[in-house]
């Protein structure tokens, strides 16, 4: 059996779903187990038990009614400083590097927490603003747990 190098933010599916290289080492050919289910090497992706790191709900956005969407933006931009957000991107037209995005628009909201995103995204608030956004606007919205910040 031979040795591979196995890189930094290299992802390989081992021991109970995939697993994330943190160093540059060498490691035995094909014994992805032996080497990815080492407690010595758990990491912010793999540790189950890590601090997290705030959360983002990610949103992509195809506006069809521009004079409607803004009734939708006047209620839901109070509802995300109520919950604590706040925008890191603000509808911006996304550059593709790859794939496909055919979204008109990206918006990036950050919260202190899961639970933070998910109170916001339930509340009364939110969901009047979103009763103002139908058929105005096409949404996808996805919750993203955030990771602590790792010094290198």
């Amino acid at each position: 059996m031979g040795l591979a190098l196995v890189m930094d933010a290299t992802i390989a599916q081992g021991d109970g779903g995939l697993h994330y290289l943190p160093r540059h080492r060498l490691a035995p050919q094909g014994s992805a187990k032996g080497c990815l289910h080492n407690p010595d090497q758990e990491t912010i992706m793999t540790d189950p038990t890590a601090a997290a790191g705030g959360a983002y709900i990610y949103v992509e956005m195809t506006i069809n009614d521009a004079e409607r969407f803004q009734h939708y933006t006047a209620l839901s931009a109070p509802a995300v400083h109520a919950a604590g957000g706040w925008y890191p991107v603000r509808g911006v037209r996304p550059e593709v590097l790859e794939g496909e995005c055919d979204a008109h628009r990206i918006v990036l909201v950050a919260f202190e927490s899961v639970d933070r995103a998910r109170a916001f995204y339930h509340s009364a608030a939110y969901q009047a603003a979103k009763l103002k956004r139908a058929g105005a606007a096409d949404f996808k919205m996805l919750l993203l747990p955030g990771s602590p910040r790792q010094e290198r």
